[in-house]
Formats: structure tokens, sequence, C-alpha cells
């Protein structure tokens, strides 16, 4: 199997990886692009969901905070976003507004974000959140009998990327790449990774 994954996909590769080779299966290779090794020491622990928690939380994206008092009546949790959703799309508020409350590294993450509805703005907020503490929560149960093969983007670098070498048996391959950890897959930067990747990842394990 040759497995391969940029930002959380890359925690999802590895512990595809992790299974596979506990399952009996051989791993090609395992390539992480700009993908935050875990580590215990980070892990500062997750924040319980509630009602309360969720509601100050959209309440830092909502510039109209009459919302709350609306909403303050609920009981229960799953209530909570299909009325925000409704609010936005009928109370005329301008969503553009809550675009630009978004922050940059989540708003980089969202398709085509000045186009999103109120719905779709919604979905990828807390879809994002979710990947986002599974990825801070996670810790591999064990190593891996595979070398990582790193791309470590120049412009905006994982910090302790070399933690990844306490996941695995092998070495850990390190190669820096042009560009951010958005832009790295984007031109004019994916074609030099590309090339790197066939030379250092594939032609090295044929």
């Amino acid at each position: 199997y040759y497995i391969g994954g940029w930002c959380i996909g890359g925690t999802i590769a590895f512990e595809i990886a992790r299974q596979l080779e506990q399952a009996g299966e051989e791993i090609g290779a395992l390539s992480l692009i700009d993908t935050s090794p875990p580590h215990q020491d980070t892990f500062v622990g997750l924040e319980e969901y509630t009602l309360e928690s969720e509601l100050n939380w959209v309440l830092d994206y909502l510039p109209d905070h009459r919302i709350k008092d609306e909403l303050a009546t609920f009981e229960k949790l799953d209530q909570l976003w299909p009325a925000i959703v409704d609010y936005l799309e009928n109370s005329g508020l301008d969503l553009e507004s809550m675009k630009e409350a978004v922050p940059e590294n989540m708003a980089e993450a969202i398709p085509n974000i000045q186009q999103a509805n109120a719905k779709e703005l919604i979905y990828y907020l807390n879809v994002i959140r979710s990947i986002a503490n599974a990825r801070d929560a996670y810790l591999p149960a064990g190593k891996i009998n595979s070398a990582i093969h790193f791309f470590n983007a120049e412009g905006e670098p994982i910090p302790f990327v070399e933690r990844w070498q306490n996941h695995t048996l092998l070495p850990l391959n390190i190669y820096n790449v042009k560009g951010k950890h958005v832009s790295v897959l984007s031109e004019p930067y994916v074609e030099p990774l590309a090339r790197l990747f066939n030379d250092k990842v594939l032609n090295s394990s044929i």
C-alpha cells in the first residue's frame, strides 16, 4: 500500500498505515504533507460540547447578538444549529460580515467560502472544528514499521516535525518544499512537489 495525506489527512493516513500493518499488510510508502505530529505534551484536553459552549462560540462570529435571547429557551444542543442557520437565512443579516470573522486558517479550508450560503458555512465550520479536535486528541497506539516521507512547507513550517520519528521504527525522511500549508498543493508549488514525490517516494520504493 502507498498511502499519503495532507494536513489532517496525513494523520488519518498514518493511522491507516498502522492498522494495515497490524493486520499483517505491507506498506510500500507513507507520505505526509505538512501534517502536525501527535504528541502527548501538546494535548491539553478537549472541552465538552454543551449548549452553552456552542452558543458562546457562535456568538464570536455573529455581529448581531439578539439571537442569544431567541436561543436562550433551548434545552437541547441539536436544536441550536438548525435555528442558527434559519436565523442567518431569514434575518437579513449580512453573511459577509460573519465570513470576515472566520479565522484565516479556517477560511482557507472552506471550499469557495465567498459563494457559501449560511448552511454551507455552518456545516464547514463545524466539520473543521470536529476534525481539528479529533487530530488534537489523537495519540497512536503504537509505532509503525514503515519509513515516513514528510514534505514540509518552507513558507509555513510545521513545528516539532521531528517528533514523527517517535512513531516509526524506521528513519524519518524530511523534504522541504516551497509554499505554505494551503498553497503547497496549488500552482506553482504542486509541480515541483510532485517531481520530488516521484523521485524520493515512488522511484526509491520500486
